[in-house]
């Protein structure tokens, strides 16, 4: 090496460089970064809520045509009583993990759209980033039925 130059590595320097050194370097550089940054996942379930459409649901007014048309199919259709419950899902996990320890996150935006023997709406409820338990956060998408 001419004099004045600098060397990434002290070994260059004295002319004991060898491949084997640089490989041995970078890959132990790749292990620390990749257990340092760790590992991540994200998963979501159902469709985003369009947020914009909730002002616009009146209750005693807006009919079921009119809530499928502002948010689209729902994610659940349910019976309740002489109710028909349309409940919409955006369900959101992220997992991740650092070395041995990991770590589970749930959370989910709900719209429960309540309508009456009519197909009118008679109540509704919106949840934003609402925390679920694992247990309770769906992996498949429901079954869409009355």
């Amino acid at each position: 090496m001419r004099q004045g130059m600098t060397a990434p590595f002290p070994a260059m320097l004295e002319g004991k460089t060898t491949r084997h050194h640089f490989v041995s370097t970078a890959a132990i550089l790749f292990i620390a970064g990749w257990i340092m940054a760790g590992c991540g996942a994200r998963h979501l379930t159902g469709s985003p809520i369009k947020e914009e459409g909730i002002p616009k649901i009146v209750a005693g007014k807006t009919t079921r045509a009119e809530i499928l048309t502002l948010f689209g199919p729902p994610y659940r259709v349910e019976s309740k009583g002489d109710q028909e419950v349309l409940t919409y899902f955006y369900g959101k996990q992220s997992n991740w993990t650092i070395l041995l320890y990991s770590e589970s996150r749930h959370s989910a935006d709900i719209l429960n759209v309540y309508l009456n023997q009519n197909g009118v709406v008679s109540n509704y409820a919106f949840s934003e980033g609402v925390a679920m338990p694992e247990r309770d956060f769906p992996t498949r998408p429901l079954a869409v039925g009355h």
